[in-house]
Order: C-alpha cells, then sequence, then structure tokens
C-alpha cells in the first residue's frame, strides 16, 4: 500500500513521540539501575560505533543504549544538539557517547576507546564524580564550565523540533538540507494547488522558487522573479537563498496558523511580506492541512454557537458585580430626582453609552494585541484571569468590596446641573475604565475565546458582550428600580461563581500553554 504524505508524516511524528517517551535517554528505569548508564550516539554502519557498543556491553551489561542518528529522528537532533552546544568541531563525527551517573550526566567523549581507557575512566568516575561533566575529546578529558554543563543538559532535554519539506523548487537540496530540514521524496499532489493558491491570494503571476515546510507551523515559502541568488553589499556577497529558506525554517518550527512568505526585490531591497492563514481562508487552510496534518486551529475554532452562548455567560456574570452595582443604584437615583422622565432617561442613555463605547474599545485593543503578540501575552492574561479569579471568591466569601472608587466617580452623576450630554457620555467612558480592575476577569476570558476570529466577526461578537453587559443599565432606566435588590442577593453567589470559572478556564490555558494539555480553550 502506498504511503500518502499525511500518513508519512504522522507516522514520522508518532515514532519521534513514540521513541522521546521510550528511550528517555538515560531517564529510563534500566538507567536508574546501573551505578552509570551509557548512550552512544552514532552509526549502525560504523564499525567504531559496533566496537563502542560492545567494549560497554562487556563492562556494563544491560546498561548501554544505543541511539542511532541515521534511522532515530531523536537521537540525531540530540547529537547535533549536543554538538553545538559543547564539541563545536568543524566536522561532526561519531561515536558520542554520553555517561550518566543516575540521571545525571557525568561525562561526554567523543570517538572510540580501547577497553583498558574505559574501566581506567569508570574507575576515576567512581572513585570521583566530577562537580559538572568531562568532556573527552581526542587524548584530553576536561572539566565542562558551568554554562557549557547547562548547556548541554538543555541540549539532551530539549531536541530541535523537526521541519519537513514535502514539496520545492529552485533551490538546492544541500541548502534546504543545511536549514536541519528533513526532505520527503514523495512530492504531495496538493502541493501544486497549494503553490497556485498561495500566488492567488497574494496576486503574484510568477515566482522563481518555492518551498512548502511542513513543522507546527506550516510555511508556504515564494520567491519572486527578480530575486538573486546572492547580493552583495559592502563588499560582502551574502547568500539570498540561504537566508531566506534558513528564516522560513525558524518559523516553521514556532506555534500558530500556516503563513505563506513572499520575498521580493523592490528599489534593490530585498522585502518578504507575510501573510497568514486563518480558518477563514478555507480552501488553502484545508490545502495545508491534508498535506501537513496539522493541529493548531483548535484554540481559535470553537464552534460559533458554542462560543457565542459562552461570551454571553460571560457578559451575564460580568455585569453581576458590586462595582457596578454603585452604578447601578447612582443611575437610579440620580434619574429619579431629575423628575422629567425624558431628561432621566437622555441621562442615563448617554452613561450607558459612554460605559458601553469604553469598555467595546478596552475589549477591542485587548483583543488585537493578543492578535499580534500571540501565545505570550495570552499566558499573561490566564495569570491575570488566575489571580482575579482568586479575588472574586475571596471577596465573595468575605463580603469586602472595594467601591469607594468607583462611588466617587458615581457621585458624579449627581452634578447634573453642570454637565451635559456629552459630559455625561464622557463620564462613563471614564466610568468603563475605572471600574476595570473589578471587571475585568469575564472580559480578559472572553477576549482570549475571540483568539484568531478574523476581525469582523471579532467585532460582532464583542458587540453582543458589550449589549449584555450594559442590559442591566438599560433595564433600570426603563423602570426596573427593583432589579437592583435582586442583584445585591445574587452578588455573593454570582461572585464565587465567576471566580471558579476564571480559575479553571486560566488553569486550562497555563496548561495549554505549557503544552501539557492538548488545545481545550
Amino acid at each position: 500500500m502506498k504511503l500518502t504524505v499525511k500518513k508519512l508524516l504522522a507516522i514520522l511524528l508518532l515514532a519521534h513521540t513514540i521513541t522521546l517517551i521510550a528511550t528517555g535517554f538515560a531517564s529510563t528505569d534500566a538507567g536508574r539501575n546501573c551505578k552509570f548508564y551509557f548512550v552512544i550516539y552514532g552509526n549502525p554502519g560504523c564499525e567504531f560505533c559496533i566496537a563502542t557498543n560492545k567494549t560497554l556491553n562487556t563492562l556494563s551489561p544491560g546498561c548501554v543504549e544505543f541511539a542511532s542518528v541515521v534511522s532515530n529522528v531523536t537521537a540525531a537532533q540530540i547529537y547535533y544538539n549536543l554538538w553545538d552546544a559543547i564539541i563545536r568541531l568543524p566536522e561532526y563525527s561519531v561515536p558520542l557517547i554520553v555517561v550518566y551517573n543516575g540521571s545525571r550526566p557525568v561525562a561526554f567523549v567523543l570517538g572510540w576507546r580501547p577497553i583498558d581507557w574505559w574501566e581506567q575512566f569508570i574507575e576515576n568516575l567512581t572513585l570521583q564524580t566530577p562537580k559538572t561533566a568531562l568532556l573527552c575529546v581526542g587524548m584530553n578529558c576536561r572539566l565542562l564550565t558551568l554554562q557549557e554543563y547547562r548547556a548541554a543538559i538543555n541540549a539532551l532535554k530539549k531536541p530541535v523540533k523537526i521541519v519537513y519539506i514535502v514539496a520545492y523548487k529552485g533551490f538546492e537540496k544541500e541548502l534546504l538540507e543545511s536549514t536541519d530540514a528533513i526532505l520527503l521524496d514523495e512530492v504531495p499532489p496538493e502541493a501544486e494547488t497549494i503553490i497556485e493558491k498561495a500566488m492567488e491570494l497574494l496576486n503574484i503571476s510568477s515566482v522563481r522558487g518555492y518551498v512548502i515546510y511542513c513543522g507546527f507551523r506550516p510555511v508556504v515559502l515564494l520567491v519572486d522573479e527578480n530575486v538573486p541568488h546572492t547580493i552583495t553589499t559592502r563588499d560582502k556577497v551574502v547568500n539570498v537563498d540561504e537566508l531566506i529558506v534558513g528564516r522560513a525554517a525558524e518559523y516553521s518550527i514556532g506555534k500558530g496558523n500556516p503563513i505563506i512568505a513572499y520575498a521580493f526585490m523592490a528599489n534593490n531591497t530585498l522585502y518578504v511580506r507575510i501573510h497568514v492563514v486563518t480558518p477563514n481562508n478555507t480552501e488553502i487552510y484545508s490545502l495545508m492541512n491534508s498535506v501537513c496534518g496539522f493541529q493548531l486551529s483548535q484554540k481559535s475554532l470553537m464552534p460559533l454557537p458554542a462560543l457565542i452562548v459562552a461570551l454571553i455567560g460571560l457578559a451575564a456574570i460580568d455585569s453581576i458585580n458590586p462595582c457596578f452595582l454603585a452604578l447601578y443604584t447612582t443611575l437610579v437615583a440620580a434619574s429619579v430626582s431629575l423628575g422629567s422622565s425624558s431628561t432621566a432617561l437622555a441621562t442615563g442613555l448617554a452613561i450607558a453609552i459612554g460605559v458601553y463605547t469604553g469598555y467595546y474599545l478596552l475589549g477591542l485593543g485587548l483583543s488585537q494585541a493578543l492578535a499580534i503578540l500571540g501565545e505570550p501575552l495570552r499566558l499573561l492574561l490566564a495569570i491575570a484571569m488566575l489571580a482575579l479569579g482568586f479575588r472574586a471568591v475571596g471577596e465573595a466569601l468575605l463580603r469586602e468590596h472595594s467601591n469607594n472608587r468607583e462611588c466617587r466617580v458615581c457621585r458624579l452623576v449627581e452634578e447634573r446641573g453642570r454637565l451635559g450630554i456629552l459630559s455625561l457620555y464622557g463620564l462613563g467612558l471614564v466610568a468603563s475604565w475605572t471600574l476595570l480592575p473589578c471587571t475585568a476577569g469575564p472580559y480578559v476570558a472572553a477576549i482570549i475565546l475571540l483568539g484568531s476570529q478574523p476581525l469582523p466577526l471579532k467585532l460582532i461578537l464583542l458587540a453582543i458582550y458589550n449589549l449584555v453587559f450594559i442590559a442591566p443599565l438599560i433595564a433600570i432606566l426603563i423602570g426596573a428600580t427593583k432589579i437592583v435588590r435582586r442583584y445585591e442577593k445574587l452578588v455573593p453567589t454570582m461572585s464565587v461563581v465567576a471566580g471558579i470559572i476564571l480559575i479553571v478556564l486560566a488553569v486550562l490555558i497555563i496548561l495549554e500553554s505549557l503544552d501539557m494539555i492538548p488545545p481545550i480553550v
């Protein structure tokens, strides 16, 4: 049966994961039961690797692991990481042996050694464990500096994320492989269509080369015909192809929706145009998913009905809080004392619209910042949600609500004689920002749920949220003054509910950001 590219990628990624979990590289039970545990990074066809494996198995049977840098992708990446971190010689060579004492690496040995050397070496390690780890290259061994040791540990724990190239044209194979990418021999049938759709999306008529990268973030690289292979600047020759493919490979290692990168020349200057492929670009998004088999959109692809229900629920919780109760009460008192129903309604509506505008603009600004800054800001907002959730629960249980600042703002409504409609509108605008510390939790949760939704849809959903948020204000203005007393009874319970919801959502988002659970929120 012929394997499709998607199936092949799935198999390779699955093998990568299983290998990483199964081997653990000296963190297995077998490694813990050995005085010293040896991991040999080598080529099964290398006679020195075979000899080293035989020697170490003779000295420490059952305490040796052979990690092929040819067939084991994880082993290869760790090997290259270690080489770049501590060995840094111009030419790669094997075997590279990592010696563990328990779960701690205590030595890194490059090259073949006779059995008597290993016997003496193991005896010395038994007598005195190095403070960091020994590095043995050639005939000499030296102690790694603390900085080098940390780099070696990071190399062992954090293998480079793998990038696959499924289709390319106009670039040398060796150049693409120099980016640590793995070239697949089978070109997917969708590749040509992806390139055509990408060119159509960017309104490009022709290109001299392209590459399709499948990583954690798939990348389509297009290079215009007028881009030269090299550029001379200040008596230095710059390899443009190397620069472009290297940067595209880096993009593919990161997280996020797929992107299309278009390199072109204008006024003797090289430019790269980046286009993010969101789920609303249905056709090309689906094609790239078919080729790369990524799962990147779960955070932003919550079904629209479920998303609307969630936003309405958060907005309802947001509107029931002690801070806005002060505003509700002040509005009722001020409107009633005005005498004229039309004047009272105008006063209340001016403030309500001001609150709506201010809160809407805050949400829009924060959601756009989240779309630009991505995961770091999402994690920061989740931490803020966690703190606000605990605060809401604590205040509800202690029945302590800090409304002094909010009430001072609200009392300005009573100075209606000196304030016109525009001033009252501005007062509502300021009030929405002043009350933010008390009301931010559910709003932050709603903005995170909006994720990378298209801007037009985001504008509509934010409008719905804020309509629900100010609904109690409108209800009070049309005479439902009893709502205030009902809200006062609901506040403690709803604060606890809101706090628990925020805590749960925040924990889920933090765990997602740390890659400890699959995307849920």
